[in-house]
């Protein structure tokens, strides 16, 4: 005697065995599609643990600043930066009050000079690459990222006395959801 076809959604009836088997391929491709890197970020990460720390939608030519105060001559300084070809970050201009140990006194050969502002100077068209972004969060630099009209202290994202890496780059749909990196460890992810 043939075994009857019972017809569910016009597919023959399914045994266990069968739906153990399709359930095994849709947990390995849900696997696969959920620690494959898959969109582009903004990414602040911790430099010693590698974890997450802040993430921001991801746009071509973006621009973004970071403001500090200076450790030696105690004034404020923005320097802004944008995203170039290849996801490189670029040093594109800076503002700062007074001129002081480890701030520019001059500008680079072949570029505008400074402007010298009522309140300000600014040295504008760097554009110089900067090639490993790496910022130590200081105890009285007060660092603060300015994008997208926010402005996010870095302290309390980061510990103080830690080195942060600011880059682009892709993450995975697990990462962004779960804080869950490639190696199963839990990261706490700040997301914007």
């Amino acid at each position: 005697m043939k075994p009857k076809k019972s017809k569910i959604l016009g597919l023959t009836a399914l045994t266990p065995k069968k739906v153990s088997g399709f359930i095994i391929i849709l947990i390995l491709a849900l696997s696969f599609f959920s620690f494959k890197p898959i969109k582009k970020y903004f990414i602040i990460e911790s430099v010693k643990e590698g974890k997450i720390l802040f993430i921001h939608n991801y746009e071509p030519g973006m621009k973004f600043g970071i403001s500090y105060i200076h450790s030696v001559n105690k004034s404020e300084i923005i320097e802004y930066f944008f995203l170039g070809n290849n996801d490189a970050i670029y040093l594109s201009s800076a503002i700062f009050s007074s001129f002081g140990a480890g701030v520019s006194s001059y500008p680079d050969e072949g570029l505008k000079p400074f402007l010298f502002e009522k309140d300000f100077i600014k040295y504008e068209d760097i554009n110089r690459i900067i090639d490993d972004f790496v910022i130590f969060i200081g105890t009285e630099a007060e660092h603060t990222l300015l994008i997208s009209s926010k402005e996010i202290k870095l302290n309390k994202i980061a510990l103080p006395m830690a080195n942060i890496r600011i880059r682009a780059g892709k993450l995975s749909l697990a990462k962004i959801l779960f804080g869950v990196d490639s190696y199963g460890k839990k990261r706490r992810i700040t997301q914007q």
